[in-house]
């Protein structure tokens, strides 16, 4: 409740008001009726109407590599024994933070069922680990034997973009997230992403790659499996450039009245 109060008041003084995504800014002004009425006394009136007009939606602004990672089809096909190229399985990655607001639990039990299944795929789990230890990471490891790829963090830009580019899905399972880079790094680098119906993602991410219930991401996610070929050739439409710092950098140095 403090936080929220503090940043009312900032709001009230403030000329412009930045959010990284529409979704944030709608979810702040509906919080403000909502938060004054638990306020025991004083319920100043009207305090989201002269907010609104102040807020603005600037974008999270990313630095997408300037160095071609992206594989095509045909550089994810393996050659054993000089034989001729076989298709790899689908190479499954969770870009995100250990903790619980991102929800591994979904992650992971979706993985078993796959495996239960019989279907063929491979797994990178990146990310940091935070200070309470989640269990359900270990319990992964060793039920995931034999088909991890890559885990836990990875100390170079360039090896998590190069790990970003070997994959063929990208999965988010999150519950909270400030604007979601990683997903959206990965997305820029090839893979398709699959992401639940809620936060930011709709805003960023076109219809196809949504999901509603975790028996959908289950159902695309096997579907993959059984066709990794649908991954590796897809064509969505994103607008990477709405989020890139090369297209943003004016707005940036425009609204703190910097020059080049």
């Amino acid at each position: 409740m403090v936080t929220i109060r503090f940043s009312l008041g900032k709001c009230l003084v403030a000329d412009v008001i930045i959010f990284n995504s529409q979704f944030n800014l709608e979810s702040f002004l509906k919080s403000v009726k909502p938060f004054l009425r638990r306020m025991p006394d004083y319920r100043p009136k009207g305090l989201e109407e002269k907010i609104r007009p102040k807020c603005r939606v600037l974008y999270f602004p990313i630095e997408f590599p300037v160095v071609n990672y992206r594989r095509t089809t045909e550089d994810k096909w393996e050659c054993t024994n000089g034989d001729s190229p076989v298709n790899p399985p689908l190479h499954i990655i969770w870009p995100h933070r250990w903790e619980h607001d991102k929800d591994p639990e979904l992650f992971f039990r979706t993985l078993y069922q796959l495996h239960e299944s019989g279907l063929s795929f491979e797994v990178s789990v990146l990310g940091e680990s935070s200070t309470d230890h989640l269990p359900v990471f270990d319990e992964a490891l060793q039920k995931l034997d034999g088909r991890i790829k890559n885990w836990g963090y990875l100390e170079s830009k360039d090896a998590f973009y190069r790990t970003l580019a070997d994959a063929d899905v990208v999965v988010s399972t999150a519950r909270h997230e400030f604007f979601g880079v990683a997903m959206t790094e990965a997305a820029y680098l090839g893979c398709y992403p699959l992401v639940p119906n809620r936060l930011v993602y709709p805003e960023i991410f076109p219809a196809e790659c949504i999901y509603n219930t975790p028996e959908q991401l289950l159902k695309r996610l096997k579907n993959f499996c059984r066709k990794p070929e649908l991954a590796r050739n897809h064509k969505l439409e994103i607008e990477f450039d709405r989020f890139a710092w090369n297209q943003l950098s004016g707005r940036y140095l425009e609204l703190f009245d910097v020059t080049r």
